[in-house]
């Protein structure tokens, strides 16, 4: 889980990826990102989301992970299907 002394530096390069034009996430599957408020359910560490356009399109969703890996140096370490969408359930952690 991203640290409140970490936390700013991924969520920029995550809405950066997301929102910026020529953004590597961008044109894909990853529609909307957000990052946590609170950090009384989180033990005192940030979550950021990431919302896929179709969690149940298993290409996009390998898509968005591979981008976040090989081009933002992050590891999502899982996916939380939720009705017509893909919700990051747990935070990104920076690739070392």
């Amino acid at each position: 889980m991203p640290s409140p002394e970490t936390v700013d530096h991924l969520w920029a390069k995550i809405a950066a990826a997301v929102t910026t034009s020529g953004g590597v996430l961008e044109k894909s599957a990853a529609a909307v990102a957000k990052v946590s408020a609170s950090l009384q359910e989180t033990g005192g560490n940030y979550v950021i989301c990431l919302y896929c356009n179709d969690s149940w399109n298993k290409k996009q969703v390998e898509e968005v992970f591979r981008i976040c890996v090989e081009e933002l140096g992050v590891v999502p370490p899982n996916y939380k299907v939720s009705s017509s969408r893909c919700v990051r359930a747990e935070p990104m952690r920076v690739a070392s």
